[in-house]
């Protein structure tokens, strides 16, 4: 019986515990298809990352206790500071530049 239960013991301490969770992209009529989700706890990647689908949804296999969770969009990485809270990306807008006056000024520049 003894040796039953160190087993046991043994094998609960090498077995990671996970749950599935879903991510949901979709803000304001813009979703992330095809982007990745990677999974962080604290500063360490935990070798766990997803795609969302073409609907902005992903779910995922993950580690028990607390997640952080990286999207990256733009060329830039958003990360959770904190297990809790919402990723914050900033979302690129098209802009319109009117020239009222030599147009050439413009042609072919860069716009930040």
């Amino acid at each position: 019986m003894k040796s039953l239960f160190s087993m046991l013991f043994l094998l609960l301490n090498f077995t990671s515990f996970s749950r599935n969770i879903t991510i949901d992209s979709n803000i304001s009529g813009f979703n992330l298809s095809s982007y990745k989700v990677y999974v962080f706890k604290g500063t360490t990647y935990q070798g766990i990352y997803g795609t969302f689908d073409s609907s902005g949804i992903l779910n995922l296999d993950v580690p028990d206790g607390e997640n952080r969770y990286r999207v990256d969009f733009a060329g830039q990485h958003y990360i959770e500071p904190t297990s809790s809270s919402n990723i914050q990306i900033d979302f690129l807008h098209e802009v319109t530049i009117n020239a009222s006056q030599n147009k050439d000024l413009l042609f072919n520049k860069r716009v930040y």
